[in-house]
């Protein structure tokens, strides 16, 4: 019910306001640059956020590599949401309400700003079909060798379909699950830069 309560409520706020588009994706398609380790990701792509009883949808713009993140989260007519910047020690979370809160647990920090915990912290590993070298995880692969699922820190990353962009395999579905928050992200467009 807070889940709903909190979502429902932004929502209704940013739709009346009108709020200024964002995009700040630069790629028109899928891309790979570069050859060696991966030196930083962006992905956009669409978002669906449910609990047991209600669901939500928008769509999401992540960038980052395997120290800071950037992300955006947008309504379905394309207004801004929030805008976090993340870093192992800090989350900063600004709302288009011109409400900024910063925090050191990401997961509490969009959970009671937003109604649903993101996991920021094993995201750059997880949307790549690893685990977060921090803590303990468990990888299952399906037949063709690629991730099937990523368990860690409490979180279940399943991952739908896979796609091969210029020899660098990347997701094309994912989905986290935590208790009865379930995240599902559709990536429309990956950009790689690689060392």
């Amino acid at each position: 019910m807070l889940f709903r309560q909190n979502y429902l409520i932004i929502w209704v706020v940013l739709i009346l306001a009108g709020c200024a588009t964002h995009n700040a994706f630069e790629v028109a398609q899928d891309q790979v640059d570069g050859i060696g380790a991966i030196h930083q990701v962006s992905f956009m792509g669409r978002l669906v956020v449910a609990d047991n009883d209600h669901s939500d949808s928008g769509s999401i713009e992540w960038r980052g590599d395997f120290v800071q993140q950037q992300v955006v989260l947008l309504s379905p007519l394309g207004t801004t949401i929030a805008e976090l910047t993340h870093r192992p020690d800090q989350t900063q979370l600004s709302l288009s309400s011109d409400r900024v809160v910063s925090a050191s647990n990401v997961e509490e920090v969009t959970n009671q700003m937003l109604g649903y915990p993101l996991p920021l912290d094993g995201m750059p590993w997880w949307i790549l079909g690893l685990t977060w070298p921090d803590t303990a995880g468990e990888i299952t692969h399906d037949k063709e060798g690629r991730v099937l699922t990523v368990k860690q820190d409490d979180w279940l990353v399943s991952y739908g379909q896979w796609q091969n962009i210029n020899g660098q395999w990347l997701p094309k579905r994912i989905s986290l699950t935590q208790g009865g928050i379930k995240i599902r992200i559709i990536v429309d467009r990956w950009h790689i830069v690689r060392r």
